[in-house]
C-alpha cells in the first residue's frame, strides 16, 4: 500500500512538473507577443510591406463584399497569431475589425504546432 502512495506521488509530480514547464512556455510566447505589438505601436509610422499588402486587402474585401465578410490567416508561430490579431484589430479599428488568435497544437509529426 505504501508503495502505491509513493508511486502516485511520484507520478504527480511528474504532472505537475510537465504542466509547468507547459505554462511557462506559454507564458513566454505571450509575453514576446506583446513585445512585438509594443514595438509594431512604435513603429507606427514603419509599415512593413507585408503587413501594409495585407492590410489593404482586408480593406478591398470589406469595401467589395460588406461586413458580412469573414476569413482566416495562417501563421506559422503564436507569437505571430497574436500580435497580427491585435495589429488588425487596431489598425482597422475605423472599419469594424475584429480579429483574434485561434491557435492550436502540433498538426503533425513535422509541424512544430
Amino acid at each position: 500500500m505504501g508503495g502505491d502512495r509513493v508511486g502516485v506521488r511520484v507520478v504527480n509530480k511528474a504532472i505537475s512538473h510537465h504542466l509547468n514547464s507547459n505554462l511557462i512556455m506559454e507564458s513566454g510566447f505571450i509575453i514576446f507577443a506583446l513585445e512585438v505589438c509594443q514595438e509594431l505601436r512604435s513603429m507606427k509610422g514603419v509599415l512593413n510591406d507585408h503587413l501594409k499588402t495585407l492590410r489593404d486587402f482586408l480593406v478591398d474585401l470589406r469595401s467589395n463584399h460588406g461586413d458580412s465578410i469573414k476569413g482566416m490567416i495562417f501563421v506559422e508561430t503564436r507569437a505571430t497569431a497574436f500580435a497580427l490579431a491585435k495589429y488588425i484589430t487596431e489598425e482597422l479599428e475605423m472599419m469594424k475589425f475584429k480579429a483574434a488568435p485561434f491557435t492550436g497544437s502540433k498538426s503533425s509529426d513535422s509541424s512544430e504546432g
